[in-house]
Order: structure tokens, then sequence, then C-alpha cells
């Protein structure tokens, strides 16, 4: 089991420092709308890592590309840059006190409330300690504009392989000349694009194609609560299930109704979303399933090669434990990807050239998803033992720093699954982001022991 990898990609710019339409996205989560995203990968360990070790990866952690800030253009339409930050880009800890197993997700959620800054740094926290019941808990937490979940794996690996040559971004900024041609290389890409849109809008006119399918159609999403006030309100952390399973039951769990992993994910997630309440079983919900468009060249220098492929799954096949049906429809997501342009993508150059003011405004309803599945696959064996460290299991998730319940609840999302593999151990992560059907750990964890005892899948929760 890898990680799903696309062929076709949605930025056609060639492999720069510069800041891409996907990075763009997180950097105004966290500039424009005060919510930054951060990628959050766990190793829980049979024995502690060594200090000395700790230190060793952290080191080689400045020399990759996950060390890396932004500097703005000179000029207007060219992209911004980024650039190596030097020993401002990480913090690094290890903690004194031992953490106790019944506090590990606090210590987890601690690690999330680290300050990161995109322009200055640090935009990355390696942290460790001692658990109290015997081994130890690793943590790398970074800004997702610095690297979503598959860039990050690949610093990982360059960190713990002693054989990997350093691979950093620039220490300066592009020159104003080389910001005048990106602006013109700009103005290029937005005219032509507008241009491949209108053909695009033709095209499915003439074919007829249907409109997706509405999430959730039986049940509103909550309430859109009135915007003074939300900014200031208390952050809290978005509640978190981490259940590891036999990577072996697992496998025959999804075989068993007829399925792949990815399809077993697909349908646990499905039943989640219907189990919170935010649809029932006559309903078909769109999920957001990450595939990974990484080059697989060595020096690829881009923070985020993931696209978001919608799947719309009617939930009745969850309930029905039909995997095979599942199993085609993402077949066929897969295959049509390439076939039918995404207008976003076409508009990314423009979205990318607007004003933070402005785009705020255009995107004042702007919702996030009510539902991720994300396989990430089997880890490579160097990526999961951090080199040579004696793992128990890993985790990984994407959560929202700062986020108060009040925008949690105006963003109106749903669940967020995370699927990840070592060679014996499958481990499924799942983050809520609705405040109102999910408010809590204890809420969201009854709601994941109950949807894995519908399979006969036999959980171990962290």
């Amino acid at each position: 089991m890898t990680p799903p990898t696309l062929t076709i990609g949605r930025d056609v710019h060639p492999i720069t420092p510069r800041v891409t339409g996907d990075d763009d996205l997180f950097i105004r989560m966290d500039r424009a709308l005060g919510v930054p995203l951060a990628n959050q990968v766990i190793w829980r360990l049979h024995t502690p890592i060594s200090v000395e070790r700790f230190t060793a990866i952290a080191e080689r952690l400045t020399r990759t590309p996950v060390n890396r800030v932004v500097r703005r253009s000179r000029m207007v339409l060219a992209r911004d840059s980024w650039v190596d930050a030097g020993s401002a880009g990480g913090v690094v800890v290890y903690d004194t006190e031992t953490v106790s197993d019944d506090s590990l997700t606090d210590w987890l959620n601690s690690c999330v409330t680290t300050e990161f800054d995109l322009t200055t740094g640090p935009v990355w926290l390696f942290r460790a300690a001692r658990l109290t019941g015997g081994g130890g808990i690793v943590s790398l937490i970074s800004h997702h504009a610095v690297g979503d979940g598959w860039s990050g794996v690949r610093n990982v690996l360059r960190a713990v392989d002693p054989a990997s040559d350093p691979l950093t971004l620039p220490a300066h900024a592009p020159s104003t000349r080389a910001d005048a041609r990106d602006a013109a290389g700009q103005i290029s890409c937005i005219t032509g694009n507008l241009g491949r849109l209108a053909v695009d809008a033709v095209r499915r006119r003439d074919r007829g194609s249907a409109r997706p399918v509405i999430t959730s159609q039986s049940i509103p999403r909550p309430p859109v609560p009135a915007p003074h006030g939300i900014a200031g309100e208390q952050p809290a952390h978005p509640p978190l299930a981490i259940a590891s399973f036999d990577s072996a039951q697992w496998q025959q769990t999804a075989a068993r109704h007829g399925g792949t992993s990815n399809a077993l994910l697909v349908a646990i997630t499905a039943g989640l979303i219907v189990a919170a309440g935010r649809a029932t079983f006559d309903d078909a919900v769109r999920i957001v399933v990450p595939m990974s468009r990484q080059n697989p060249a060595d020096d690829d220098l881009r923070a985020n090669v993931t696209v978001g492929l919608h799947l719309d799954i009617p939930t009745d096949l969850s309930r029905d434990k039909n995997l095979s049906a599942i199993r085609a429809l993402a077949k066929q997501m897969y295959q049509s990807s390439g076939q039918s342009p995404d207008p976003l993508a076409r508009l990314q150059p423009l979205i990318q050239s607007l004003s933070d003011s402005a785009l705020l405004r255009l995107n004042k309803d702007a919702a996030t998803p009510l539902a991720v599945a994300s396989n990430v696959g089997e880890f490579d064996g160097l990526f999961a033992r951090l080199g040579t460290e004696s793992v128990k299991d890993v985790a990984l998730r994407s959560v929202p720093q700062h986020a108060s319940p009040e925008l949690l609840t105006r963003l109106r999302g749903g669940i967020a699954c995370w699927l990840s593999s070592t060679d014996t151990t499958t481990t499924l992560s799942v983050g809520s982001y609705d405040p109102v059907h999910i408010p809590t750990q204890q809420a969201l964890t009854k709601l994941v022991t109950d949807e894995c005892a519908r399979w006969d899948l036999s959980a171990s929760l962290w």
C-alpha cells in the first residue's frame, strides 16, 4: 500500500521556490482568516529516543525544505517566494517531565499551540518526551503552508537518513528582474486560463453534465453565527481520537466486504458523518479525498503537492458495508480526475494575485469540507522507525490552530480522517471540526469506537 499519486497536475509552473497556488491557500488561511492549519506526525516508541539522536535529527531537519519562510514579491502579480529560514525555522524541545498515557492527547494538543510565523519563523516544532508507562513520544508539527503530509514524509526521510544530501531553499528572494518575469508569466497564465474556462463551460453545457450530489440533503449544516465577536473568542483544541489496528485485520475486513483499505476508510468516514447526525442513510455525502501530485524527482521543492478530489458517496453503501460499490465509485473518480478540468485550478493564478481583503470579501461564506478521508498508505520503514528507533505506531493529522468553537461553527466543517500503516499496525486518526454535533473528545471517541465495532474491528485507542 503506497500513497496514491496523480501523474497530472493543476500547477503548470516549473518547480521553483515560488509560492504555488496550493501554498497560497494555506498562507491566506493564516494571514487573512487567522486560522493557520498545521500538520502533525506522531511516533509512539517502545523505548524513549535518546537526546543525542533526537538532537541530530532536529539539526538535519533544518537542512530540508520544511525549513522555509515567505518573502513578499517586489512587484504586483509576481508570486511570493520561499527562502531558507536558517536557525529561526524550527523549535526543538525535549521535555524534562514525563507524560502520562492518559494525558497523551493533551500533550499532542499542547504542541499545536506553538505560534508559527511564515515570514520570520518558526514554522515547525520537533518535540519529544518520555512516557510514564514506558516508552516515548515524538511529535513533528509544521505549518501546512511549508509542507503537506507527503512533503513532510520526505523531509523526515532526509533528516533520519545520514546518507541523504541536504536540500534547502535559496537564502535570498529572487531579484526584481526575476519578479518582473514572473509577473509577466502570471499575466499570460491568467488570460490563458480565463479563455480555457470559457471553452470548458461550453463543453460542459454540450455534454449536459449533471450537477454534483448535494451534501447532506436531509439535514442542514449548523447555522452560521453572526461574524461579530468570533475573532476574539477563546481558541479551543478540536477533539481528536486515534485508534490503532492490526494491519492484517484491517486488510481482511476490507477484503471480506469486497473492498480495499481506501474503500474501508471512506465507508467509515461516511458512517461517522451519519452517526454524528450530519446526514442520514438516505443521503449522499461528499468526501474530499486528498491525492498527491508529487514529482518523483528528489529535488522537488514544492511544499504542497496535493489535490482534493470529490467523492460523492451514497451513505447506504456504508450502512450495507458495500465496499465493492464504494471502490467502483472511487475508481471512477480517479479516472475522471484528469478528464474534466477543475475550474478552481484555472482560477488559481488570478486568486493568488488578489489582496487579502478582496479574497475575504469573495469568500465571506466559505466553508470547510463536511468530510475528508486521507489515506497516506504504508510508511517507508525508515520514516516509520525514525531511522533506527523501536516504534509502536505512527499517526498523523491536520489541525487548525487557534480556532475558537464559534469560528469552527461558522466554517461548518465536519470530520477528517487520516489512515496510515506500518508493516504491522494501521492507525486511524479522526478530528472533529464540528463543535455543534461533536463537541468533545469523549463524544468523538464514542463515535469512533462504535463505528469500528460496527465493522468488527478491534481498535486500540491511544
